[in-house]
């Protein structure tokens, strides 16, 4: 029987190039919310933002990992994009051209030319944990600036809640938005192309009581 969702994570082939740094990452600035006294962070960028630069290996994969400061973001090369379009994989949205750069010989930064063409994708696929499942609750939960505890650190085994995915293909866990989770059919078309620098974690099924 095939498992309903998978964790996207990144492959941990060292061949891969990756986005080492946002360049247009300036930094955080931070206030208090009038109601819980939390810290907000909100991130602060250069005027044109995206602007990446890589590290790694030679081999660029179809999906660039990104590991440095600001927004979590999906990168993924021209060639995915067109598989993906073309299956009809659902969820996703093409926001922009991401500018690469790399260091030269002397060490300063110049635009990559000699890479495939990446665009940011935004997710808009939503699905959350099963909290009954995972024996999960949200404590000291703010209306304000929509921050919360959660009542246990260890999130293993996950469980999905399906009544709260939105039926796409592509999706961002509402708890932890940095988190990508997929159907089994994305993980079928990225087999079926061998498309790269992707890995899938499966999550475990709800057990139906019987009578």
């Amino acid at each position: 029987m095939m498992n309903d969702f998978f964790q996207i994570v990144h492959s941990a082939n060292n061949r891969f190039r990756f986005a080492w740094e946002d360049l247009s990452f300036v930094g955080f600035e931070d206030s208090t919310c009038p109601n819980c006294n939390r810290t907000i962070r909100t991130m602060i960028y250069q005027k044109e933002k995206y602007k990446y630069l890589l590290e790694g290996g030679k081999t660029f994969p179809d999906w660039l990992q990104f590991t440095g400061g600001g927004e979590r973001v999906m990168i993924l090369s021209e060639r995915a994009i067109d598989i993906l379009q073309k299956e009809k994989i659902t969820g996703f949205l093409v926001k922009c051209e991401a500018d690469l750069y790399i260091k030269g010989k002397k060490k300063q930064i110049e635009r990559a030319t000699d890479c495939p063409k990446y665009y940011i994708v935004d997710i808009y696929g939503r699905i959350d944990y099963d909290y009954p499942s995972m024996f999960l609750k949200k404590k000291r939960h703010c209306t304000v600036c929509n921050q919360f505890s959660l009542n246990r650190e260890r999130l293993y085994p996950v469980y999905l809640n399906k009544d709260l995915w939105n039926g796409n293909d592509l999706c961002s866990l509402i708890t932890f938005p940095g988190l990508t989770y997929c159907t089994e059919r994305f993980t079928q078309v990225v087999k079926k192309h061998k498309l790269s620098g992707f890995e899938f974690h499966e999550t475990r099924k709800i057990e139906k009581k019987t009578d």
